[in-house]
């Protein structure tokens, strides 16, 4: 399990959306206090918003799930790519949201990484060769989230540091896109292993 490449791809493309997310989350109260003189009370339970949207994410994912074309393989990865590009198209300019766009940035906020949740630990298991292993590839998965999550506020802090609310966007461009080309190749070595299953006559793991 700790040998599948495909297992640390998606998992290293999660850690680089969290790292935006869970950045973005961690500042916006201040951001929204210091920028719209918003008092703290009412900016905190704004923010709070892009949390609880997540859980709209992952409705989503699991309806869209039940659409037959959706739920193979070659859906989910096709899936996981709009997940990585919308990332790339909303949690680097958090901080350059307008006031009147904060609710419906926080909402696509917690959207994407709600969805892109949903899709990738529905796809995690269906990568592995064995259903023993499946534990430790979902091991991989929480450990680069967790670390990333870990990472997410220091970094963040680094970039935005002296009320340099700009200085946030290209770091996390850099970032998402990381996570866009970890996503891709992923895809691509999947898309290679069952072309060889399908030469041997039977599927590929």
């Amino acid at each position: 399990g700790v040998k599948n490449l495909r297992i640390w791809l998606i998992s290293l493309f999660f850690a680089t959306l969290l790292v935006c997310c869970v950045g973005f989350l961690s500042f916006c109260t201040e951001f929204f206090s210091a920028v719209y003189h918003m008092e703290k009370a009412d900016a905190g339970a704004l923010a709070s918003l892009g949390y609880w949207f997540t859980v709209v994410g992952g409705v989503a994912a699991g309806i869209v799930s039940r659409v037959r074309r959706s739920n193979s393989l070659k859906g989910q990865f096709i899936q996981l790519i709009l997940c990585a590009v919308m990332s790339m198209a909303v949690y680097p300019f958090g901080f350059l949201v307008p006031q009147s766009g904060i609710v419906p940035f926080l909402f696509a906020c917690g959207f994407v990484n709600g969805y892109t949740s949903g899709v990738l630990f529905g796809t995690v298991p269906r990568l592995v060769s064995h259903p023993q292993v499946t534990g430790v590839s979902m091991g991989i998965v929480f450990t680069c989230q967790n670390i990333s999550s870990f990472c997410a506020s220091p970094l963040t802090g680094a970039c935005v540091n002296g009320g340099n609310w700009g200085g946030a966007v290209l770091p996390m461009l850099g970032i998402t896109g990381m996570g866009l080309v970890f996503c891709i190749l992923c895809t691509i070595l999947q898309a290679r292993r069952a072309r060889m299953g399908a030469g041997l006559g039977h599927a590929a793991p």
